[in-house]
């Protein structure tokens, strides 16, 4: 589940706060779960497929995860607010009528895609053209943003029909299911190209979806009329536009520069900045986590509740920051071995720059949360458009004047050191405003840390 979708439903405040708790721990163990076998899946890949392969597939990865994060239009959210209002019978029409929505987009946006970039030119030698020169690949582009989509929606949905286990049992078939796929894939096939990758990856998504159908009953009163969910779709909707132009800023700029990179690097340049991306991404869920943690456990206290916490965060957050950095620098030779010696030379280097960003991040994240919480949606998403905008900008005139991964590697960093010196005026403001926060009541204890 992508992190701005937790920070949404960070603001809703739970009828019960025992309620709270399957609900956390179902998305802590399937954000561990996706991680760990991320990892490991491209471990394999990196080991089984050329880097070719590797920068295709990754390619096509990152368009999706692009695509699911705009095509959502917030539905995953409303889901997991809205649904625990609502009788059996009227939550799983609502949530079927939001399938059907979220089906006709995604299908729609995934052959528009398509169709975008064979006409620019499928043979422009980047990533992005390749993954629509062959037939295979761009039909398993097409399915795998529709279930990658859907998937990421259902998931907030079985919270809100109190059916966390689901989700649970999904994201495991779907995270360990490529593994087998993969690993016979040389045997049963032949050799592991960008098509085996693809479906790898998007045939336990698959599986995962019917098993979570069943496990949830979803077809369950089919008959019914949906006037119903229609209504209440209708009704509610609007109403998660504001949250989502912003959770949509905030992800845009990290999902964007992986798509920068494969729209300008070729496919074997794109395989090893795809590896180093996701080795950085590692370090970047930092301040993710804590941003997200802290939201939500200042979510009933308001700004201010946010402030004094931030006292503890945001040192705590610059220090795992730091450390990340450092343990990339000293350890990076031996977490690369694992992908081969060609990704330790090419690889390492672009990860051991990515890493430095992760600071501004910290600093950036808490700060929109904080705007968030004191409702100044119109700042927080002009901050973040415009980090965005410079993300963009900065990787593109990389890779375009330096050229090749560390091209687009040194870009992006360069701008994020731009929005900090930028930003400054707002950051120093809210370090007065954390160094000024009140101190909680004696008679009532700080609030976690997460």
């Amino acid at each position: 589940m992508d992190e701005t979708e937790k920070r949404s439903a960070g603001g809703q405040s739970p009828g019960k706060g025992a309620s709270l708790l399957p609900g956390f721990l179902a998305l802590s163990s399937s954000n561990l779960v996706r991680t760990s076998a991320g990892f490991m899946f491209w471990v394999f890949v990196a080991r089984l497929a050329p880097p070719a392969a590797v920068g295709v597939s990754g390619a096509v990865i990152a368009t999706v995860a692009l695509l699911s994060r705009f095509t959502s239009l917030g539905l995953g959210s409303f889901l997991m607010a809205e649904l625990p209002k609502l009788p059996h019978a009227a939550a799983r029409q609502v949530f079927r009528l939001s399938t059907t929505v979220l089906l006709t987009i995604t299908v729609s946006a995934g052959l528009l895609w398509w169709g975008g970039v064979l006409l620019i030119g499928p043979d422009g030698g980047s990533s992005v053209s390749a993954s629509v020169g062959s037939i295979g690949v761009a039909l398993l582009f097409v399915a795998t943003l529709v279930l990658t989509s859907i998937s990421s929606v259902w998931d907030y949905g079985a919270l809100g029909i109190n059916r966390s286990s689901a989700q649970v049992t999904r994201n495991l078939i779907a995270s360990f299911g490529r593994f087998p796929i993969l690993l016979l894939w040389p045997t049963v096939v032949g050799d592991v190209d960008a098509v085996a990758v693809l479906t790898s990856w998007v045939a336990p998504i698959a599986v995962s979806t019917i098993v979570f159908a069943f496990q949830t009953d979803l077809a369950s009163g089919m008959r019914s009329a949906p006037r119903r969910g229609r209504e209440l779709l209708l009704l509610h909707w609007r109403t998660s536009l504001g949250h989502y132009f912003l959770d949509v800023s905030l992800a845009a700029g990290p999902l964007l520069v992986p798509v920068v990179a494969a729209a300008i690097l070729a496919p074997t340049d794109n395989g090893f900045f795809t590896v180093a991306w996701m080795a950085a991404s590692v370090v970047f869920v930092v301040p993710f986590a804590l941003a997200t943690s802290l939201f939500a456990s200042s979510a009933a206290g308001g700004g201010a509740a946010f402030l004094r916490s931030s006292r503890r965060v945001l040192p705590a957050g610059l220090a795992l920051g730091a450390l990340g950095c450092v343990g990339t620098w000293v350890a990076g030779s031996l977490l690369f071995s694992v992908f081969g010696e060609d990704y330790v030379e090419e690889s390492l280097p672009l990860t051991s720059v990515l890493v430095l960003a992760v600071l501004w991040m910290v600093v950036k994240d808490l700060m929109l949360d904080w705007y968030r919480l004191e409702r100044r949606f119109t700042l927080a998403t002009s901050v973040a458009l415009a980090a965005t905008l410079m993300d963009v900008v900065g990787a593109l005139l990389g890779g375009l004047l330096i050229g090749g991964g560390m091209g687009v590697t040194v870009g992006w960093v360069a701008a994020s050191g731009a929005q900090a010196l930028v930003a400054t005026p707002l950051i120093l403001d809210y370090l007065r405003k954390v160094a000024s926060a009140p101190a909680p009541p004696s008679d009532h204890p700080a609030e976690p840390l997460g």
